[in-house]
Formats: C-alpha cells, structure tokens, sequence
C-alpha cells in the first residue's frame, strides 16, 4: 500500500521535473533574444550613419552652400 509520503515525494519530483523544464525554455529563450539583440546591433551599423560621419558631411554641404551664396552675391552685386 502508498502511503501519503510516498504519493507526497512523487508530486515533489513531477513539480521540480516541471520547474527544471520550464526554467530550461527560459534559459534557451533568452539565449535567443541575446542572439536576435546581437543581430540587430551588428545590422544598425551597417545601415544607418553614424553622427560623427553625419555631421561632418553636413558641414562639407554647408561650406559649399555659403560659397555658392557667396558668388551669388558677387553677381548681384556687379549687375
């Protein structure tokens, strides 16, 4: 015959079996999101510029513009 301590060690052992099932999914889920985030940085850099790059292409196109306004000024000027 079972008695309650027997019955009571069973459950025991199915919840931990459970537990060590369920903790195992969520260890290999969050290996996968750390893989996904890895991805996703590697790819941000490789399609979008960077501020530094940005910025200094900016001023190149503001030097250029304040030139051109400048020869145009020079033509106003002379007409």
């Amino acid at each position: 015959m079972i008695d309650w301590h027997e019955i009571a060690m069973g459950a025991i052992t199915l919840v931990m079996a459970i537990m060590g099932w369920g903790l195992a999914r969520l260890f290999q889920k969050i290996d996968e999101l750390e893989d996904d985030m890895n991805n996703f940085r590697s790819g941000v850099y490789q399609r979008y510029v960077q501020r530094e790059d940005y910025r200094a292409d900016i001023a190149e196109v503001k030097a250029m513009l304040g030139k051109i306004f400048d020869r145009l000024d020079d033509k106003v000027d002379k007409t």
